[in-house]
Parts: C-alpha cells; sequence; structure tokens
C-alpha cells in the first residue's frame, strides 16, 4: 500500500463492515459464539495485504473498544473482560500469518489452505490463552485441560471449514476482482 488513496480506503471500509456484519451471523455455544468473522478476516488478509487488512481489523477493534456495539456482544474498553474478546486479538495473528505466507502457496489450494489453517489455529490458541488467563484472573478458574478443550478443541472443526471457504473464495475472486 504505497498510499492510503480512495480505492484502498474503500476496500479497507469494506472489509470492516464485512468483519462487523459477520460478528452478528453467529451460532451460540457456551461462552464463545461461533461467527463468521474470522472467515471475513481470513478474506481480508488474502485480498487486502497485509497493511490494508490490519488496518481493517485494527479500525473494527477500536470502533468495539470505543463503545460503538460492534462485537458480538455489545461494545466498551470493558469488553476487554469478555471470553471471546481474546479471539478478537487473534484476528492480529490470523491477519500475519495469512497475508505474510499466502505468497508462498502460489495457486496451489492445498498449501493454501494449510497456510489459512495454521493462520486461523494460531487465533483459536489466542483467543483460548486469553480465556485462560481471564478466568485465572476473574477467580474462575479451570484447568489447562478444561479451558484448552472448551476454547480450543470445539472451535476446529468450524475455523477448519472456514479455511476451506477462504481458500475457495480467494482463488475464485482474486483473479476476478483483485488481480
Amino acid at each position: 500500500m504505497k498510499t492510503l488513496n480512495s480505492k484502498n480506503i474503500i476496500l479497507i471500509g469494506l472489509f470492516v463492515a464485512i468483519i462487523l456484519v459477520s460478528g452478528f451471523i453467529r451460532l451460540s455455544v457456551f461462552a464463545v459464539p461461533f461467527t463468521l468473522q474470522t472467515l471475513a478476516v481470513m478474506l481480508a488478509a488474502l485480498l487486502l495485504g497485509l497493511k490494508r487488512a490490519m488496518l481493517a481489523v485494527i479500525i473494527y477493534i477500536a470502533m468495539g473498544l470505543i463503545g460503538l456495539p460492534v462485537f458480538t456482544k455489545g461494545g466498551g474498553i470493558f469488553y476487554i473482560f469478555e471470553l471471546s474478546f481474546g479471539y478478537i486479538l487473534g484476528f492480529f495473528p490470523i491477519t500475519l500469518i495469512t497475508a505474510v505466507f499466502k505468497g508462498k502457496a502460489k495457486k496451489n489450494f492445498f498449501m493454501l489452505f494449510v497456510i489459512i489453517s495454521a493462520a486461523s489455529l494460531c487465533g483459536l490458541l489466542t483467543g483460548a490463552v486469553y480465556a485462560y488467563f481471564l478466568l485465572q484472573y476473574t477467580s474462575q478458574a479451570g484447568s489447562i485441560a478444561m479451558v484448552f478443550s472448551a476454547f480450543f478443541i470445539t472451535f476446529i472443526p468450524a475455523e477448519l471449514l472456514k479455511s476451506l471457504a477462504a481458500t475457495a473464495l480467494y482463488l475464485r475472486m482474486n483473479s476476478r476482482y483483485f488481480a
């Protein structure tokens, strides 16, 4: 991204909106809902590249932290005490790993899927570690195994499906709209 021209501003704004809306497409399970946000973040990283995708993620998180109700359970600075906030922080490793390593895959479907899946699992791990420390901090301590199972293992199948969808969508969309 050489300059922040109107095309870049529109693309960043579009992905902020996509990330926001995809958070409200959810299935509530336990304390943390399944959403399509990580799919949106994966696509942002794939289609926009590292800098523009990171900017979209930062704007989305900033909007939520200043009080706009863009997160699945609202917004505001105290949202950092929600168990799901760790998954929002997980958008950073998802964006970084996906954007940096997508070039290694070229147009190889399997390699790209592996890269996106690894990024997604790092985002999940970020959420699980955050939940563990938040539960420790709030004296609702659970064992590492319980937290790992509830906040990591539970979400793996959904994340792999989203990684598969992101791979297919990227390979389809990139040559048509972002070439």
